[in-house]
């Protein structure tokens, strides 16, 4: 589950931290709840989506490589 949601949190990061399209407003247009985007991003990374999705991309991989490498 773990792996799967930093798979997730990653692809995230890489579509909107940058973007002129914000996570919120892509979730909204899905017509899904936004509480649950970033409630995923909290409780696997234990930062709030602001925190992640500004340190980038990069950064990003870098946290799921750390928390990966506690299961192999």
């Amino acid at each position: 589950m773990m792996f799967r949601n930093w798979c997730y949190i990653v692809q995230l990061v890489d579509r909107f931290s940058s973007a002129d399209d914000k996570l919120g407003g892509w979730v909204l247009h899905r017509g899904l709840s936004t509480s649950t985007y970033y409630d995923l991003v909290k409780r696997s990374t234990a930062r709030t989506w602001t925190d992640v999705s500004a340190r980038g991309p990069v950064r990003a991989r870098a946290m799921a490589l750390q928390t990966w490498a506690l299961f192999l």
